[in-house]
């Protein structure tokens, strides 16, 4: 992938590569990784590959009232 497909197309909704994608893969994968309160980071070396990574906080039950988490067995 190169540097401007990552920049302008690669988290676009509705927008594929593939003739019968719909083009909302990457889009809800970034979505629920900021509900989360995460980010995806994405690397790229044209011609040579493509790195992802998700970033997530670390779960603290003592904290999961403040997200919304429900934890079992703590109400």
């Amino acid at each position: 992938m190169s540097e401007q497909f990552v920049r302008y197309q690669l988290f676009k909704p509705f927008e594929s590569t593939k003739s019968t994608g719909m083009g909302i893969g990457t889009y809800e994968a970034r979505e629920y990784v900021r509900e989360l309160g995460g980010r995806i980071e994405v690397e790229t070396r044209e011609a040579q590959g493509t790195l992802f990574r998700v970033v997530l906080p670390l779960y603290v039950p003592e904290r999961a009232g403040e997200l919304g988490v429900a934890v079992e067995g703590h109400g």
